[in-house]
């Protein structure tokens, strides 16, 4: 897509009912030239039609968890051993359904495959889900299980001390049921998927879905469940310390992180991004045979749940939209600044224009 067609789209979905002699004179071209526009969208398939049908088909899939997570936030520093004073915060939560969610505020259709319980934590979940626009159609619901759940405790900073997770109920994700999902993975244009399934679940959908572009956003304990897997990775986005741990060597500083995201990229990896701890974001595209270094002074100020996925998401969306390489990577940085202003795992004031206004404040 040419940067002319970009902002064609753009007024397109703003008021799909406008006129060629409006869009002419908001761009500043002629009549002629954006029917000449019009046509290339449509040959492309971003529009169908006439009256600038956008596409409806192009969707998301996401498989991941789905979380109830419970954060304590500490009024002074952390005592381990002794009583410590401060809030407790409740929120809807999980890899995947905080980039589902994170998705469905930018306008983006997905389509969310989890598992669930029949506890009080899960209904809770559910009808969290259902308020913010995410469809459970293709939630595996197991009554007598319990929701997944998350839980982690941060000093007067806003830094995370500990956490701990039960997510027991992810073994009842199987083959098998991921089998019977597998016309929406199919017919998905890109599939984000979770780690902390069984081994059997990530092996079965790289086996199956050889041609389809699958998006990773691991953990550090589940590292170990890609690294066989590297080739078949469209795009990966992980930290320092866990590109470290796949690599086998710790990744300390900028140049480190540099030849780190250059050797994942020899393993297979299309396209990688590592970030540095709040000082940067190293990213390269083998594609588009362009890489980067974005230093970043991202400051928390509410909590970090939820910025690494809230990242992800911004790389899925700005890759739908076709952004060029640098101008995503900070489109993802600025949706993970937007997310750590909230003590929400996903910023319920998340829309395009907020993310843009704070690409902006974080003068990139």
């Amino acid at each position: 897509m040419t940067n002319r067609e970009r902002q064609l789209l753009q007024l397109i979905e703003q008021n799909p009912m406008i006129k060629q002699k409006d869009l002419a004179e908001k761009l500043g071209i002629t009549r002629s030239s954006v029917a000449v526009h019009i046509r290339n969208l449509m040959l492309k398939g971003y529009i169908k039609g006439k009256g600038y049908v956008l596409d409806d088909n192009i969707y998301v899939a996401v498989i991941g968890a789905t979380n109830f997570d419970v954060q304590g936030f500490s009024n002074t520093e952390v005592s381990c051993g002794g009583f410590n004073f401060g809030q407790v915060k409740e929120s809807a939560g999980g890899v995947g359904r905080n980039i589902t969610e994170n998705l469905i505020r930018l306008g983006t259709r997905v389509k969310f495959v989890s598992c669930i319980g029949g506890d009080g934590r899960s209904h809770f979940i559910m009808d969290h889900c259902h308020k913010v626009g995410i469809s459970t159609d293709d939630f595996l619901i197991v009554e007598n299980g319990r929701a997944s759940t998350y839980m982690a405790i941060l000093d007067e900073k806003n830094h995370q001390v500990h956490a701990f997770a039960d997510m027991k109920i992810l073994e009842e994700m199987t083959p098998e049921f991921i089998n019977s999902k597998s016309q929406i993975l199919r017919n998905a244009k890109i599939i984000s998927l979770d780690t902390g399934f069984d081994d059997g679940v990530i092996d079965y959908i790289f086996q199956n879905y050889k041609r389809k572009d699958i998006y990773m956003s691991p953990i550090s304990t589940d590292v170990h469940q890609i690294t066989e897997h590297l080739n078949q990775i469209h795009t990966l986005r992980i930290n320092a310390r866990e590109a470290g741990l796949i690599l086998g060597r710790e990744l300390k500083t900028r140049k480190d992180i540099i030849a780190g995201g250059k050797e994942l990229i020899e393993k297979g990896v299309r396209r990688v991004y590592i970030t540095h701890a709040g000082k940067g974001v190293y990213f390269n595209d083998s594609r588009a045979k362009l890489d980067g270094y974005i230093k970043t002074n991202m400051l928390v100020s509410k909590s970090i749940s939820g910025t690494a996925d809230a990242f992800m998401a911004g790389i899925i969306f700005g890759t739908i939209k076709d952004m060029k390489p640098e101008l995503l990577t900070k489109f993802a940085i600025a949706m993970a600044d937007s997310t750590a202003k909230s003590r929400e795992s996903v910023n319920p004031l998340l829309t395009y224009d907020f993310v843009m206004d704070a690409l902006k404040e974080t003068n990139l």
